[in-house]
């Protein structure tokens, strides 16, 4: 079992990763520098813009650990939360049309042992499908799950 730490938002592994790229990118005084951070944050999968960098150095040189993993762990979590979305997503578009359609609907529902009528799905399609195609885009899913608050 993880156990989550720093804010409750990431967990240990997480933070060893996170340890990892800043000893990878440190300066030799052991902080870390607006160039190396940069390195540091493509490492983790995050871009930062030259303003972003420049707000979190502010008049300082160099951060230490304790404000890199700081300013990263919401970033890892969201990046973790927005892939299990997509993992999700891929478990319903099973020909990766990059839609979730009626029939995609109704064989996981089948899979899963789910009896559901062709009209609750219907139904289901309709309260996800914002552009009114039928059908539910990768967006449209990702926006469910976060306007029904489900991670």
């Amino acid at each position: 079992m993880k156990t989550k730490t720093c804010k409750n938002l990431i967990s240990n592994e997480q933070i060893e990763e996170v340890q990892e790229v800043y000893d990878t990118f440190k300066c030799r005084n052991g902080e870390m520098d607006k160039i190396n951070i940069q390195y540091g944050f493509r490492a983790l999968g995050v871009r930062l813009e030259e303003e972003e960098v420049e707000k979190i150095f502010k008049n300082q040189q160099y951060i230490n650990f304790k404000s890199f993993l700081d300013i990263v762990t919401p970033l890892i979590y969201k990046i973790d939360v927005y892939a299990s979305f997509e993992q999700a997503f891929s478990l319903f578009d099973r020909d990766g049309s990059g839609y979730i359609t009626f029939d995609d609907l109704k064989t996981v529902a089948i899979n899963l042992g789910e009896a559901r009528s062709d009209s609750k799905l219907h139904n289901m399609i309709k309260r996800a499908d914002l552009n009114g195609d039928k059908k539910i885009s990768k967006i449209e899913f990702i926006q469910l799950l976060y306007w029904k608050k489900i991670y």
